[in-house]
């Protein structure tokens, strides 16, 4: 599953995530082969950066922003594809789709009534669970 999920991500989680769970290798190998590649990321970084890709492909949030995005106008799939499934903060996603701090989150708070309304929780607060703000970029 996870090695499926991770065609959705960008280029640098995907080999990632490939090179661990689809090739079988350790953080330490696959730093290693960056190395080599004049790209080398410290062991620490990729272990770190490998758990919170985890996080985020073992989300239900993925799931359901991957299985419903087609359904949303186009900023708001943009928002939710930038942070729930690339793993942007708020503003970075503001930064790369060049709109408001705002409308980004204006969006993910739409998509986060979704996602509750579509599991039967709808009257909890954005962020209220716990253990969720690390795998989503929620306020």
């Amino acid at each position: 599953m996870l090695v499926e999920h991770a065609a959705w991500l960008t280029a640098e989680d995907r080999e990632l995530v490939t090179a661990v769970f689809g090739e079988g290798l350790s953080v330490a190998a696959y730093a290693r082969r960056r190395r080599e590649k004049d790209s080398p990321v410290p062991v620490r970084t990729a272990r770190r950066r490998l758990r919170k890709i985890i996080a985020r492909l073992l989300s239900p949030r993925f799931v359901f922003v991957i299985e419903n995005r087609k359904a949303w106008p186009a900023t708001r799939r943009r928002a939710a594809m930038a942070c729930v499934v690339q793993g942007l903060s708020l503003r970075e996603a503001a930064s790369k789709m060049g709109v408001s701090l705002h409308a980004v989150r204006r969006h993910m708070d739409a998509v986060e009534a979704l996602y509750l309304a579509s599991v039967g929780q709808a009257g909890q607060r954005v962020g209220e669970r716990a253990g969720e703000r690390a795998a989503g970029c929620w306020r």
